[in-house]
């Protein structure tokens, strides 16, 4: 039978990204309104990313119905956040974890390595497979790594999720960008 369907989409660009190696990763993002701009029609594709930050990226990329995700369990995450049920949602699916200490951290700069942890532990919660499309890499600075990141680190390289910073370096401490958010 006959029917109308409709596809949101819009396209969006940013004037800081014209030429930026995550150009594409943004764009897709920004148009289905998973990310946005900083204003004045900028991304700031090189500026670091937040934990709180990340996880509401996340609960955007599956439109994650927040509302219901109330239960907050950490003394640094208030309950009238813009984060506030991202962060429950992401608890909630074993996406991510806080640091045992009671607290979250959402306005921490999230590093390589957690980033790495909460993108995997979304695959599983979403009922993903990464699939294994490059072969693995050791990156120069492995031993850097934590050991609880190592498996996530090796899944997201071997799926071609990431790929280092250059030189064979993850650089597993470091922080991450929006740019690399984004990807």
């Amino acid at each position: 039978h006959l029917s109308t369907f409709g596809i949101k989409y819009n396209l969006k660009t940013f004037k800081d990204t014209l030429k930026h190696w995550a150009k594409e990763y943004i764009d897709f993002l920004a148009g289905r309104e998973i990310v946005a701009g900083i204003g004045d029609g900028t991304f700031a594709p090189d500026q670091v990313v937040t934990r709180a930050e990340f996880v509401k990226m996340l609960s955007g990329v599956v439109a994650a119905e927040l509302d219901q995700y109330n239960e907050i369990k950490f003394a640094d995450v208030p309950s009238n956040k813009w984060y506030t049920n991202a962060i429950a949602w992401a608890v909630a699916n074993n996406i991510a974890k806080g640091y045992g200490n009671g607290n979250f951290g959402p306005n921490d700069n999230i590093t390589r390595e957690q980033m790495a942890i909460m993108a995997v532990n979304f695959a599983k919660a979403m009922g993903l497979q990464l699939a294994s499309t490059t072969e693995e890499i050791e990156f120069a600075d492995a031993e850097e790594i934590s050991d609880y990141a190592k498996e996530a680190v090796k899944a997201l390289q071997m799926s071609g999720i990431i790929s280092g910073k250059g030189n064979n370096i993850f650089d597993p401490k470091g922080t991450a960008t929006r740019a690399e958010a984004a990807k």
